[in-house]
């Protein structure tokens, strides 16, 4: 089975490779409300961008869940989340920050499980998630059940790194993680990828862009059915 370095990660300190800002111990009660905050701020800005393109608020679906920074405020607005993650651990903190939080409309799967066949979604979100993805046909999946699952007039939100590819970017690619900071090692380092390369995938599985927001490192495409 190939190494699964987000449960790694998760073991490890789920939140700081979640929200990896620097000098914070989210052990602490100023970790965790900053951790909380910026997790309602960008679900906030999320929901205000598909706003005037969601048709509806019943399913909303999240790719790279994590320990649901940004799946409890959705669950707030939506009546159901199916929230997705690679690592085993990353979902049982969901769970306990669901139950935590009183929200009994989380639901939480594992990648490989059938995520994609729980019924129609109105809203598919992923922040900060595909950047880390390095296996282009592990994204081509993703998306290919996407298309599937989302609700005619459903919108995807999701965010990528378009930046260019430069001699520097590829040289730190080939450097070994001991000499890298943290960052910027395998699993967590961001991957950039063309913007021309993901139009032609979300078209090919049925998704049209209705929007472009900030190209470069936070690029986020708005997707419609």
């Amino acid at each position: 089975m190939p190494e699964n370095r987000w449960e790694t990660f998760a073991q490890e300190d789920a939140e700081w490779y979640i929200y990896t800002a620097p000098d914070v111990d989210f052990t602490t009660p100023e970790g965790r409300s900053l951790f909380e905050r910026s997790g309602r701020e960008d679900a906030a800005q999320i929901l205000a961008e598909a706003g005037s393109h969601l048709t509806g608020h019943g399913r909303a679906l999240e790719i790279g869940c994590g320990v649901g920074r940004l799946t409890v405020p959705v669950s707030e607005q939506f009546s159901e989340v199916l929230a997705v993650d690679i690592a085993p651990t990353m979902l049982r903190k969901l769970a306990e920050n669901t139950q935590r939080a009183g929200r009994d409309n989380v639901r939480g799967f594992l990648s490989h499980e059938p995520w994609d066949a729980q019924g129609p979604v109105d809203l598919v979100y992923s922040l900060i998630v595909f950047q880390h993805i390095a296996d282009w046909t592990a994204i081509v999946e993703y998306f290919s059940r996407i298309g599937a699952c989302l609700a005619p007039g459903g919108v995807c939100w999701v965010q990528f790194d378009t930046r260019p590819v430069t001699l520097p970017y590829l040289a730190v690619g080939r450097l070994p993680d001991a000499v890298l900071p943290r960052p910027w090692r395998k699993g967590i380092r961001r991957i950039r990828r063309s913007r021309d390369r993901l139009v032609a995938l979300f078209e090919s599985c049925g998704l049209r862009v209705a929007a472009e927001l900030r190209p470069g490192e936070r690029h986020a495409f708005l997707l419609t059915r």
